[in-house]
C-alpha cells in the first residue's frame, strides 16, 4: 500500500555511515540502555538455480519493523516467510540476492547486525531438560564477553524475562 511505502521511505536514511557501529559498547547488558532498532528491507529479491533454471523465491519484497514494536510476519505455508527471514538475517549463502536492507536508517552492516540480533529458526531444537531461565543463562554466558560480570548477565536475563513477559514460565 502507499501508506506502507511512505513509512518505509521515512524510516530510511540513505547514509552508509557506520559511526554507530564503531561506538557500540560490546559490554552493553542493560535493556534500558540498549539501542532500539528499526529494520527496513526494500525491493528484496532472491532467486536460485535448479535444474538449469532460475527460480524466483522472493520478488521485489519491501517492509519494515519499527523499533520497540512486535511485528508479525504472516502468510500461508510456502509463501516465503522463512526465506525472507533467512535473506534479511544474511543466512542465505547461495543464489542471487538483490535489494536493500537498512538498520536504523543505515545500510545493514553484517558485523553490527550479528551483534545486535538473534535468530531462532522455526525448527530450532531446545533441550526439554532445561527451563526457560536456564536456556537464557546458557545463551547469555556464551554471547556476552567474559569481561561482563556474571551478576550483570543475570540482571540482563531478568530484564529479558520481564520484557517478554515470561515470568509465569520462567522455571518451566
Amino acid at each position: 500500500s502507499s501508506g506502507a511505502r511512505q513509512n518505509i521511505e521515512e524510516n530510511v536514511d540513505q547514509s552508509t555511515d557506520t559511526e554507530k557501529v564503531d561506538k557500540a559498547d560490546p559490554e552493553l547488558v542493560n535493556l534500558e540502555e540498549m539501542e532500539k532498532v528499526s529494520l527496513v528491507f526494500r525491493n528484496l529479491s532472491y532467486s536460485v538455480t535448479a535444474k538449469g533454471q532460475s527460480i524466483d523465491l522472493l520478488n521485489d519484497i519491501s517492509g519494515y519493523a519499527e523499533a520497540g514494536t512486535l511485528t508479525a510476519l504472516m502468510g500461508s505455508s510456502g509463501a516465503g516467510k522463512t526465506t525472507l527471514m533467512d535473506v534479511v538475517a544474511g543466512r542465505k549463502t547461495s543464489g542471487s540476492i538483490s535489494g536493500e536492507i537498512f538498520v536504523n536508517g543505515r545500510l545493514k552492516d553484517k558485523k553490527y547486525f550479528a551483534r545486535i540480533s538473534a535468530y531462532v529458526e522455526q525448527m530450532d531444537i531446545h533441550s526439554p531438560h532445561v527451563t526457560v531461565e536456564e536456556a537464557l543463562i546458557f545463551s547469555a554466558v556464551l554471547r556476552q564477553p567474559e569481561s561482563v560480570p556474571y551478576e550483570k548477565k543475570m540482571h540482563f536475563i531478568d530484564q529479558v524475562i520481564e520484557t517478554l513477559e515470561l515470568e509465569p514460565i520462567r522455571h518451566f
